[in-house]
């Protein structure tokens, strides 16, 4: 009886890491999945390339400026104001500027006199949301942008364009979604003997859409910590539910392939904004990961439906348990057609 024993500890500890990431992760997930514009900087001239580097976050359109040694810049604000300066002394934005009330960078400035330049922070480096970058909202299409700079004393200027980018219509995903309901109607409606092969086949493209899902939105630029570690939690948990169920046999598949379903459920409806939004922040170009969000929920979905059904129709025709055995238990090894331990004392 030492095999069956080993093979129900394993599947059962397999099951419990399969179910950790929704309960010890969810509350974790920050950042942006999808966003519905970009931006675009401009080629900028040798001289302000020497002096600072400028990136632009794909998540909320920050601008961020890094001054590079032994240069000096200043930048301009809304109305033409000086508004910050980067020297060697650090990042300092002038009290009173318009700009720097409109930014917020005035309220981290608690003790900051009523004129002059207050040092925001020591390092080179800053970033904040300037309203010149940021998209005006829905239908405003490709709008330039320009913000003045003097460079070592030199009029620059950064230049760009922020884009609208269109979701495709949601109709889209629903009818994607039609194969999948008509396959679940089909086998539960015949309750075939390919029931078990249905849902072993939607547990390994769910499971397979989770894990591609997972990493790329980790490994998107700019993903938080926080994203990396609850992607490599569900990439993790993929990869052990396909492993388990491409070496079990029988039930152990349907058990797992509704695990994977219900994975990647979860790993789905963490990133179903992608489907309703122009750009998804993943390693993936946009369309290929918003295909793996909406694979990610219709087979899980299908997974989770067929395995639930199947689990339903073994418990209904189990066998009379003993009466000292837990119906847990009981119904764990029937499901995975392991022998019952006899009561020699019966």
């Amino acid at each position: 009886m030492q095999q069956p024993r080993t093979r129900l500890t394993t599947v059962v500890a397999a099951l419990i890491a399969l179910s950790l990431p929704g309960a010890a992760h969810a509350h974790i997930r920050s950042g942006t999945v999808a966003v519905d514009a970009r931006s675009t900087i401009g080629r900028l001239p040798r001289s302000t390339r020497s002096a600072v580097s400028v990136r632009i976050a794909r998540s909320d359109l920050a601008l961020q400026l890094t001054l590079h040694p032994n240069h000096r810049v200043l930048v301009l604000g809304y109305v033409g104001e000086a508004f910050l300066r980067f020297d060697a002394r650090g990042v300092a934005a002038n009290v009173a500027s318009p700009t720097a009330a409109a930014t917020g960078l005035l309220a981290i400035m608690k003790h900051a006199p009523q004129v002059g330049f207050w040092r925001v922070r020591p390092g080179r480096t800053l970033a904040w949301h300037d309203a010149r970058i940021r998209s005006s909202g829905a239908g405003s299409g490709r709008r330039h942008w320009t913000i003045a700079l003097v460079v070592d004393g030199t009029p620059r200027a950064l230049v760009g364009d922020t884009v609208r980018v269109e979701a495709p219509p949601l109709w889209i995903w629903i009818a994607f979604g039609a194969p999948f309901a008509a396959a679940a109607m089909f086998v539960l409606g015949r309750r075939s003997q390919r029931a078990r092969s249905a849902a072993t086949a939607a547990g390994a493209v769910a499971g397979a859409a989770a894990l591609v899902t997972a990493v790329g939105l980790a490994a998107a630029q700019g993903a938080s910590l926080m994203k990396w570690v609850e992607g490599g939690d569900e990439a993790l948990f993929a990869a052990i539910g396909l492993v388990v169920l491409a070496l079990g046999r029988g039930s152990v598949r349907a058990i797992s392939s509704g695990a994977l379903g219900l994975l990647a459920l979860f790993v789905g409806l963490t990133a179903v904004t992608g489907l309703s939004h122009g750009i998804i922040l993943s390693a993936l170009p946009t369309p290929d990961a918003r295909v793996g969000i909406a694979l990610a929920l219709w087979a899980g979905a299908l997974a989770t439906v067929l395995s639930a059904a199947l689990f339903t129709d073994v418990t209904t025709r189990l066998p009379q348990r003993d009466v000292d055995a837990p119906l847990f238990l009981h119904t764990v090894r029937t499901v995975l057609d392991l022998p019952r331990e006899r009561n020699d004392c019966a």
